[in-house]
């Protein structure tokens, strides 16, 4: 499929992650530490709002069903736009600042962009198993 093709497919795909964004917003985020497992998105943890942002980048598929990735630019600027970057551990904060300015030295942003916010994710989900773990 050629690029002019895929286009129509990549605006469908940038439209549905910006509703999952507005009904994460709405609804709250799954939040296993809430009693009613979900947490108002203006109360939950800035930890927490990467992760569902990346996550529903991630799970997106178009109408005819072919699963994509949301490309990685509209992602982090949904992440700079929705995450109190003041509120982030450190090493998120610094890893996600190194991101933006190493992102224009790459080929491939938007895969770049990508594995980088899942790799801080996953280093959070580990975090957090740890935490758990030793409580």
């Amino acid at each position: 499929m050629s690029d002019k093709e895929r286009e129509p497919k990549v605006q469908e795909l940038i439209a549905d992650f910006h509703s999952r964004i507005e009904g994460l917003k709405r609804d709250g985020s799954p939040y296993e530490e809430s009693t009613s497992g979900f947490v108002p998105w203006a109360d939950a943890p800035e930890e927490l709002k990467l992760e569902q942002i990346v996550g529903s980048a991630q799970s997106v598929e178009t109408a005819d069903g072919e699963r994509m990735i949301v490309p990685g630019t509209v992602v982090l600027e949904v992440v700079e736009r929705d995450v109190d970057y003041t509120k982030l551990p450190e090493w998120q904060r610094d890893s996600l600042q190194e991101l933006r300015v190493n992102v224009t030295r790459v080929e491939y942003p938007d895969l770049f962009i990508m594995k980088a916010l899942e790799l801080l994710v996953v280093k959070w989900w580990t975090q957090e198993d740890q935490r758990h773990n030793a409580e």
